[in-house]
């Protein structure tokens, strides 16, 4: 992101009667946006809701299911690179799948089939549905006229369908997880289920295999069926591949409205595969296990639960991603497969009584080794260690005690806890006391235990600890700085936990001290757009001290909004006081980045801060040389806002040239920002030079007397020899009133 981005944040459609902020994502021009809207009324959307939902159930109900559904989700691709690709992608799943459920809530046979109008028309009031839900889980969650207890009545469609929207290109990991968590009980999941999981893995590649292999041989086709379909929409910046509606005096040709009217014939032909056809594919051996699965895997007409009304209502698909009519089979996404792999095994096997027991150490040593693999990747040269021993006193007591994860990184030190608890559905349904209890057992929980180490360590002068191979290791308490408290989640609890300062209303965290909840699927996400060992020390800083007004949907928002404008939003200039802030579609650049990658998208950055050049060579020089404390500096340098960043790249490069054509002359350069209290010099000269090098090492005097002038204790000046490869040889860094100096 450039610099001058942050200036591009647009304000539109601006009222007074608003008082919530969206930040994030990109406007038709590229731009990112900051729209403000107003809390709608709560009862009246309620209402809306059942309104609109009753309509769109008896507008399915005519319609023959087996050519509806596949229809659907075929009018709701949204990229023609995809289509090419034979990519099977729908755009929102949550209102795909609300839909999906109403269909096989009864099973009538012989019913109508459907046009392309008829299903846009179901289409587009499902999406609308969606929306309006959207917008009611913000006003019952959002609105400071609700109790704390309605607050907590909350169920965001995010929070139920986040990870299935948020998963689209990332089955290969939920694959992963699968492997390492179900390898191992191979032979158990074969007695239980009839399948192994690498069975299953490869059952779900085989199947999305052949779906690929059908758009490959229909390509032709498709693009002409999607090329009328964009010739007759209203709007034309809409997707290339979308909703179908007839524009008023303009008809597709005599050929494209021949293949408009295949269409739903040819997307059930496209998407539906049958028994036979899938058992052809497998080896004969499989061939029972692949009825085992895909009997577990779907659900039948007549299956949904008859009240099932409103997309706020948990729904069974999410278990059950498969629809199976007449034996034959409906695949949305390969996803969906993927996600019901890990979680759907995961609640079968804890529901085991002969089996939880066994099956949950082997969840907690999972979530313990790649916790510790993550942080290792985040920190290549810290030390690292998992299940630690100490012993502490407690109520007049000695006793053992364990610690799941310590990693130190400079005077930084982490204390890791693991939570395998899950998010049950009560608390998806956004009741109060399910909610509390999931977060006791888990966020909390895992943060009271490392606290309990964190005031070990510095309540003893050398703490000890007992690693798994009886080996001791000792922590000095003089070497930390910064504690660190992390409560890594093997479910995602996301907005229900995403900033534990909210949750005192619920009685929670009154300590005023919180850990950093993170679910391991995020966290293994942010590990691979951290730039460098320092940038997450100071994504976790800022991040804990984010405003309480600043909502997110989970961690990933507020890691993509720390990339976007380094967690600093920007606010309109209105004459009332704004009461929210809500980060929303901040990790955009995240999904499109990974659709290139896969090959599905166009050519896009990866996603990171706006770091110039000069700034960031001599950040990986901090990093290389590894000075005790370096980290400060490091952070103190990211703290610096993107505009300031840019003049100072400005400044940095025309002192040097300066330096340069003087004949290497020491130069210097010095801003101060007054607003935030910190100032930046910089000197640069040929060290080779007497005088220079004499100059250069009046760095910190010279540094100390603006400080006196200027009453600004925050203070970091560097020093760069032209005559030197390094981008610094010097540095003088002042915080508050503690002053050091490395030469």
């Amino acid at each position: 992101m450039e610099a001058g981005q942050v200036r591009e944040l647009k304000r539109r459609n601006i009222d007074e009667r608003m008082q919530i902020i969206w930040l994030g994502g990109k406007s038709s021009n590229g731009e990112r946006q900051i729209d403000t809207f107003k809390l709608p009324d709560i009862t009246k959307l309620s209402d809306q809701i059942k309104s609109e939902a009753a309509r769109l159930e008896s507008a399915i109900s005519r319609f023959d299911k087996t050519t509806l559904l596949p229809l659907i989700v075929l009018l709701n691709m949204t990229r023609s690179a995809q289509l090419r690709r034979g990519y099977v992608d729908p755009n929102s799943p949550a209102f795909i799948e609300y839909m999906t459920a109403l269909a096989l809530k009864t099973n009538v046979q012989n019913l109508q089939r459907p046009s392309i109008k008829d299903a846009t028309k179901i289409r587009d009031l499902s999406e609308r549905i969606f929306w309006l839900c959207n917008e009611y889980s913000a006003a019952r969650f959002y609105s400071s006229e609700n109790a704390d207890e309605d607050k907590w009545t909350i169920l965001t469609m995010a929070h139920l369908h986040y990870m299935l929207v948020r998963g689209e290109a990332y089955e290969a990991y939920f694959f992963e997880i699968a492997q390492r968590l179900f390898d191992s009980q191979a032979r158990y999941l074969e007695q239980k289920f009839g399948f192994n999981i690498n069975q299953a893995i490869i059952f779900i590649k085989m199947i999305f295999r052949l779906i690929n292999e059908r758009f490959e041989k229909e390509k032709e086709r498709l693009i002409t069926v999607f090329t009328a379909l964009a010739s007759t929409e209203v709007n034309a910046t809409v997707w290339p591949i979308g909703v179908y509606r007839q524009r008023g005096g303009h008809k597709p040709s005599t050929e494209a409205a021949h293949v408009l009217n295949m269409l739903p014939e040819l997307a059930r032909s496209l998407l539906f595969i049958s028994e036979q056809e899938l058992l052809q594919n497998v080896d004969y051996r499989d061939q029972e296990s692949l009825v085992s699965f895909l009997n577990w895997v779907s659900i039948e007409p007549g299956q949904i639960d008859s009240k099932l009304i409103s997309p706020l209502e948990a729904n069974p698909l999410q278990d059950t991603p498969v629809v199976k009519i007449d034996q034959a089979y409906l695949f949305h996404s390969s996803t969906y497969l993927a996600r019901c792999l890990v979680y759907s095994l995961d609640k079968e096997l804890m529901r085991d009584p002969l089996y939880e027991k066994k099956y949950n150490r082997i969840r907690s040593r999972y979530l313990e080794r790649e916790s510790l693999r993550l942080f290792k990747k985040i920190f290549p040269t810290a030390t690292a260690y998992n299940r630690l021993k100490y012993k502490v006193i407690e109520n007049s007591k000695k006793k053992e005690v364990e610690l799941d994860g310590l990693v130190q990184h400079d005077n930084n030190l982490f204390l890791i806890e693991c939570a395998t608890h899950p998010v049950t559905r009560a608390s998806k349904k956004g009741i109060k006391e399910p909610i509390m209890h999931d977060i006791q057992k888990s966020v909390e929980r895992t943060f009271k235990q490392a606290k309990r180490a964190k005031e070990y360590i510095k309540t003893s002068d050398q703490a000890e600890f007992t690693l798994s191979d009886d080996s001791i290791i000792t922590i000095d308490k003089k070497s930390v700085k910064n504690y660190f408290i992390i409560s890594v989640t093997f479910d995602s609890f996301d907005i229900l936990a995403a900033d534990p300062r909210k949750l005192k209303g619920l009685g929670l965290f009154l300590a005023d001290e919180y850990p950093w909840p993170i679910y391991i699927g995020s966290l293994n996400l942010i590990s691979d757009f951290i730039d460098y060992p320092s940038q997450f020390v100071h994504y976790l800083k800022k991040r804990m001290t984010v405003s309480e007004k600043v909502y997110a949907s989970d961690e990933l928002d507020y890691f993509g909004c720390y990339l976007i404008s380094n967690l600093e939003i920007p606010m309109p200039k209105v004459t009332y006081p704004i009461e929210k802030v809500l980060i929303v579609n901040a990790t955009s650049d995240f999904d499109q980045y990974i659709y290139y990658k896969k090959g599905l998208g166009a050519r896009v950055p990866r996603p990171g801060q706006f770091i110039p050049r000069h700034l960031r060579s001599i950040l990986l020089y901090l990093e290389r040389i590894h000075s005790p404390g370096y980290t400060d500096i490091a952070c103190f340098l990211l703290d610096i806002n993107y505009l300031f960043r840019k003049d100072i790249e400005e400044n940095i490069v025309s002192t040097l040239h300066r330096s340069k054509e003087s004949g290497g002359a020491l130069k210097d350069y010095t801003v101060i920002d007054k607003t935030n209290k910190w100032g930046f010099t910089y000197f640069c000269g040929d060290g080779t030079q007497k005088p220079n090098l004499e100059r250069m090492m009046f760095l910190p005097e010279y540094c100390l007397r603006k400080m006196n002038e200027t009453g600004i204790l925050s203070w970091v000046g560097l020093v760069r020899d032209i005559s030197s490869r390094k981008p610094i040889v010097s540095m003088f860094f002042s915080e508050g009133a503690s002053n050091s100096n490395s030469q």
